[in-house]
């Protein structure tokens, strides 16, 4: 037989391929088989076989294509190491896998549901429920992944306690309630977190600000997020942090604390490509920070007499107008209205591309204005030509 039309492949670095249920016909198919990895494109009637169970070398399983029924009493018995399933949706008859590998053995477990309906894990379905009950005693693990399984709850509160997990990989569930990861902050060895694609998570647990170890935490697909954790900027080691929102939300002040060289990766998911790629966390900051919108309070005052010659405006000064005023040191004081400002800021003249444009980033109306902070360069005067301060400005309604 050509190996273009072999049921299987076994090659030098004892690798056991199956592209169909006729390996199982053959005598010792398991002798000397590290890794058994069912083809992608193969359909298998049950697995595992009683063969592999029996076997002294097998460590590794790679479930790529199709299985009719998972032999859940003989799956329990292997003794690998690391155990990969891509589940997918074959037909109405197909058993879900609901136990593991010897969980005490278990390194590596990456289990994947490829369609939305193959696969669902909850704390109501029995079945289902003790495959999370199972991975909760796999005390050795030290990567994690249960993606698509349409996980909401985990069993107890003893689900994160992972001595030695490293990666924990929970895409594309529906964890909605954040306490249900309050516990996450036991992973103390964690040095990547990736919860992307739980599009109903609107916040994080505080806990998971205790992850010192933690260098990645992935948050695409997270739409309704609508905070980070306040003191996110005590993980020390966090360097990469990828999100994808598309409204600004509450980043606390202590993110600056993140160290120089972290990157916040950006994707609007093709809604807007301009803003994907990877930003300083300073960028990041200013770009998306949701600052509450609190009435701007103005100093009423009537028009300054060398309002004609010391401002600059597309209307006349009148009672109503108001103004941001600008305190110069050896001359009088600069008045800008909103108006002035708003037409400036979004028409291209000269005077805004040589004074409004060269304004901060996160300007762009009067309020962001008010809210700034300190003593912080915001724009150049146009009349002055020089750098304005937040602590020279002050605002005024004009009576």
């Amino acid at each position: 037989m050509s190996n273009k039309n072999r049921s299987y492949r076994l090659n030098k670095g004892k690798t056991l391929v199956i592209k169909d249920d006729d390996i199982f016909k053959n005598k010792g198919y398991m002798k000397g088989v590290i890794t058994v990895t069912i083809h992608s494109n193969s359909i298998v009637s049950e697995f595992p076989t009683q063969e592999m169970v029996n076997s002294p070398t097998l460590k590794n399983v790679y479930i790529l294509g199709k299985v009719r029924k998972f032999r859940g009493d003989l799956l329990k018995k292997l003794k690998l190491e690391r155990l990969d399933a891509i589940v997918h949706k074959f037909n109405t008859n197909i058993e879900p896998i609901s136990n593991i590998s010897d969980p005490l053995v278990l390194k590596l477990l990456r289990i994947e549901a490829r369609d939305p309906d193959s696969v669902v894990v909850s704390h109501t379905n029995g079945q289902r429920a003790n495959l999370l009950k199972d991975v909760s005693k796999a005390k050795n693990l030290e990567e994690l992944t249960l993606e698509g399984l349409h996980i909401s709850k985990f069993p107890d509160a003893f689900f994160f306690q992972f001595p030695k997990l490293t990666h924990l990989n929970l895409r594309d569930n529906r964890i909605r309630d954040p306490n249900e990861l309050k516990d996450i902050g036991q992973l103390q060895k964690l040095e990547m977190l990736d919860l992307s694609y739980n599009k109903y998570l609107k916040r994080l647990p505080d806990s998971i600000t205790k992850l010192k170890k933690l260098e990645s935490l992935k948050l695409f697909g997270v739409r309704e997020l609508d905070s980070l954790p306040k003191n996110i900027g005590n993980m020390n080691e966090l360097v990469n942090l990828a999100v994808s929102h598309q409204r600004k939300i509450n980043i606390p002040e202590s993110i600056l604390k993140l160290r120089n060289y972290a990157r916040i990766e950006y994707n609007s998911d093709g809604l807007n490509n301009n803003l994907n790629g990877k930003m300083s966390v300073k960028n990041y900051y200013n770009r998306w920070k949701y600052v509450p919108r609190v009435p701007i309070r103005y100093i009423n005052q009537g028009i300054p007499n060398n309002g004609a010659s010391n401002s600059i405006s597309y209307v006349n000064f009148k009672p109503g107008n108001t103004a941001m005023r600008i305190r110069n040191a050896n001359r009088p004081a600069t008045y800008m209205t909103v108006n002035t400002f708003k037409k400036l800021a979004n028409v291209r003249t000269r005077q805004g591309e040589e004074h409004i444009y060269k304004r901060r980033n996160d300007i762009k109306n009067i309020h962001d204005v008010y809210t700034l902070n300190g003593n912080t360069n915001v724009f150049i005067n146009p009349m002055t030509t020089k750098m304005v301060k937040r602590g020279d400005i002050e605002f005024v309604k004009f009576i």
